[in-house]
């Protein structure tokens, strides 16, 4: 940032100041109030770390809903293909967590969710934020959390 502007941190004859912003927990947090307020009270929606304990690790998905399934909240646009990393973490969490549904929630300009991916016991299924401009944030949201409800009812109705 400072060698693009031809600024170098050093003594001179002008002040100057920035700051960055960590916006990614922002956005995460924003997301995250999407299915808990369009969801509630049919199902709760959370964000709660698991200890893995003895040692100092922890389990933090975004998304706990209920005891049904976990989620992650990936502050980037929708691949071709699933990400590797994303994948084996958000099965990790259900794993962790003892549930059998993952989800993984991605923005889109126009690319469609992944189909649904069996890995072992976890179903891992995909969520896209349209962001490509045809949708006004309230009707995006509302599309996230429509495709969210119908596979959290799945989800429960599927259980033993």
């Amino acid at each position: 940032l400072l060698r693009g502007s031809a600024r170098k941190l050093d003594a001179g004859g002008e002040v100057a100041w920035a700051f960055l912003i960590r916006t990614p927990e922002a956005v995460e947090a924003g997301i995250r109030t999407i299915p808990r307020d369009g969801l509630n009270p049919e199902f709760k929606v959370e964000k709660r770390g698991l200890a893995l304990l003895p040692s100092t690790k922890t389990l933090n998905p975004d998304l706990l809903f209920d005891d049904l399934a976990v989620g992650d909240i990936k502050y980037k646009l929708q691949g071709n293909d699933w990400e590797t990393g994303d994948l084996y973490q958000a099965v990790a969490f259900a794993t962790g967590f003892q549930v059998k549904e993952a989800a993984i929630l991605t923005f889109s300009t126009g690319q469609v969710a992944h189909a649904p991916l069996q890995v072992g016991g976890v179903r891992l299924s995909n969520f896209c934020w349209p962001a490509d401009g045809s949708l006004t944030p309230v009707e995006a949201a509302a599309h996230l959390t429509t495709d969210v409800r119908k596979w959290l009812r799945q989800t429960r109705n599927s259980r033993p």
